[in-house]
Formats: C-alpha cells, structure tokens, sequence
C-alpha cells in the first residue's frame, strides 16, 4: 500500500470538507482544532523524548557524525534541485 498516496488523499478530502459551504462552522472548527492539537501533542512527544538523558547520551556520542550526515543529504538534494531547473 502506498502511504504517501493515502496521506495525500486523506488531506485533500479535509480540505474539501473544510471548504465546503455545506460544512457546519463547528465541524470546520473541530477538524481545525483536532488538527492543531495533534501537532502540538505529537511534537511535544517529540521533544520530551529527545530531551531525555539517554537520548542526549547517544546525541553527544554521535552528534558531529549525524550532522555530517544530515549535512550531506541536504548538499546532494540542493544539488539535485539544481540539477532539474538546469
């Protein structure tokens, strides 16, 4: 199953609920709020799991080869970018 797709589809289904004139003001609302909640519930899980003394142990240890790492893939994709628009 291609996830990506679903996630897609499920988005623009939201979207067209949201916009819909027909959607009651409250339904558009709750759709916002549960939104909006579920990232700030999500990223606040996050955060507080990351902030914690074993996952900062393994950050220190690691740290300069991750951001090595991420440094990398963020080079190769900007140089794919412009690759395309070439």
């Amino acid at each position: 199953m291609d996830f990506e797709h679903v996630t897609f589809d499920l988005r623009r289904a939201l979207s067209h609920l949201i916009s819909a004139s027909l959607t009651s003001l409250w339904t558009k609302l709750a759709l916002l709020t549960g939104g909006f909640l579920l990232h700030v519930l999500w990223y606040g899980l996050v955060i507080v799991l990351l902030s914690t003394p074993p996952a900062r142990a393994v950050y220190d240890r690691a740290g300069q080869w991750i951001e090595r790492v991420v440094g990398t893939a963020l080079a190769v994709f900007g140089l794919r970018l412009i690759s395309e628009k070439l």
